[in-house]
């Protein structure tokens, strides 16, 4: 997805490739943001400090990409400041695409090229917005006597700590009447306490002691057994 802000401003949700036109040497210059962040801010943990980007462009001869090295033969990388800011000057003309070195666990690394067109000389600016990794955990309602379709059951998840954990997440679901499980699905990776808040009448519900946190993260799916 790419949305224009402005006439001066192009919002990236994944990375971009770009045609400067003309014999004039471009500048890009790279502001760096998260999901649910505002601009200049950072999830707890995460600096904005040292964030790396490079540009590749594909080498019709050889049918493949490279990264774009300036004249010692030194892949040019854009490193952003303490405020998320960085900057790549004297950018021959041709079309790029912009490639994140740095990786981060719980969110997106850019994808999905789009093609930008720029004027002869112009500085192109850039917000890159990387967004929240997000999964799901299925709950299943288990009963003492076995049948484990008795009703509906209602629980809570709140994440309890992930690399955005100032981020908070709460969300209730409940159970399926026919299957008994409950799922949430689009849910922020991290470590989730599951309390069941409604039971069913004349069943105890689970105590929250004895239901285990549960981790989504990019192995692992969450699923609970729950009695």
């Amino acid at each position: 997805e790419c949305t224009k802000a402005d006439n001066s401003e192009t919002r990236l949700y994944s990375p971009a490739a770009y045609i400067i036109n003309g014999n004039t040497d471009g500048k890009i210059k790279l502001t760096k943001t998260f999901e649910g962040y505002e601009e200049g801010e950072a999830p707890n943990g995460v600096s904005l400090s040292g964030i790396q980007f490079k540009l590749q462009y594909y080498d019709e001869n050889e049918g493949t990409k490279k990264f774009l090295q300036d004249g010692q033969g030194n892949d040019i990388t854009a490193t952003t400041d303490a405020n998320g800011y960085a900057t790549s000057e004297n950018i021959p003309y041709g079309e790029y695409y912009l490639y994140e070195v740095t990786k981060f666990d719980n969110y997106i690394g850019i994808d999905n090229l789009q093609i930008i067109d720029v004027l002869p000389g112009q500085t192109i600016n850039y917000t890159v917005e990387n967004k929240i990794k997000r999964g799901k955990i299925e709950i299943s309602k288990i009963w003492e006597d076995t049948n484990d379709q008795q009703g509906i059951v209602e629980f809570k998840l709140e994440r309890q700590n992930a690399e955005n954990e100032d981020l908070p997440y709460t969300v209730t679901v409940r159970t399926d009447k026919d299957t008994g499980i409950a799922t949430a699905e689009n849910i922020p990776y991290g470590t989730y306490k599951i309390t069941e808040i409604r039971g069913k009448d004349g069943w105890y519900t689970a105590a929250a002691e004895d239901i285990a946190p549960i981790t989504i993260n990019s192995s692992n799916t969450g699923y609970a057994k729950i009695t």
